[in-house]
């Protein structure tokens, strides 16, 4: 069930608007970390109860409890591709989430920042029909502020980076590992999303069309547990360095003792 979202949480208060931001960040984050202990607790649980199940002794399953033996009953046995498959589309889920994180931390940095200084926003066309439709000034504000988030959202990562330190003056401070970092996770992330498939048409010197095989057709993009981690800990680093750009530069006070806290843990996840 999909629940409401249309709700007025904070008005006003710019430090706290910004902080409930980064919370909002951080608590994805937690679910991400949440979901990956599950997954790697069922990586290791599946195979040894499979295992466990295929050498049990039938007398030592019929004595067992009848809800937990029903509940074995039921249970269908992963087959060595089906385990494979599940442990190739896990890493590229969880790549995939990470970066989507990161994009929606940025979306709403860039979407405060246009909102605290309308005038950032530049030229935006808004049509006469727009115009006339609209409520009032800030309606106006507000569709202007969301088309130009649109519009910068279709940047990269660095892109993006590079845009906020331009229309807003900001120092936004982090290592050339993490930035390379975020270059390379985000293009294997876009041919995650965008390219899953093993071959290439080509025409060969005959004239005809072939197909090349270019990749495994069972791992075309091989994404490891070690990449997760790495792309985690660059996100999550250009993440603090943002928000404490946006506390120190922009709202001119340090952030909350908890936030500060918080955004230390973020980039030790740099290692």
């Amino acid at each position: 069930m999909t629940e409401s979202t249309d709700q007025t949480e904070i008005a006003g208060d710019h430090q706290r608007l910004w902080a409930t931001v980064v919370l909002a960040h951080a608590h994805s984050l937690l679910r991400a970390a949440e979901a990956r202990a599950l997954q790697l607790t069922l990586a290791v649980a599946l195979p040894r109860l499979q295992i466990a199940l295929a050498t049990a002794d039938a007398d030592v399953v019929q004595s067992l409890p009848n809800d937990l033996r029903e509940a074995l009953a039921v249970f269908d046995p992963a087959t060595p591709s089906q385990y494979d498959a599940y442990l190739y589309v896990t890493p590229l889920t969880l790549l995939i989430y990470y970066t989507t994180l990161l994009d929606t931390f940025l979306q709403d940095t860039v979407e405060f920042l246009l909102f605290l200084h309308p005038n950032a926003i530049g030229n935006v066309e808004v049509s006469f029909r727009e115009v006339l439709s609209a409520s009032s000034h800030q309606d106006i504000v507000n569709k202007a502020v969301k088309r130009t988030v649109r519009e910068v959202g279709f940047l990269s990562f660095a892109g993006r980076l590079a845009w906020l330190r331009k229309r807003f003056g900001l120092t936004i401070t982090i290592s050339q590992q993490t930035q390379a970092e975020l270059l390379h996770y985000t293009d294997v992330r876009n041919t995650v999303v965008h390219d899953q498939g093993y071959f290439d048409f080509s025409i060969d010197d005959s004239g005809h069309i072939c197909l090349i095989r270019r990749a495994c057709p069972m791992h075309p993009t091989i994404v490891s547990y070690q990449d997760v981690t790495t792309a985690k800990a660059a996100f999550s680093d250009t993440a603090a360095a943002i928000a404490e750009a946006v506390f120190a530069q922009v709202l001119k006070n340090p952030p909350p003792s908890e936030i500060a806290d918080l955004l230390q843990v973020l980039h030790a996840s740099r290692g």
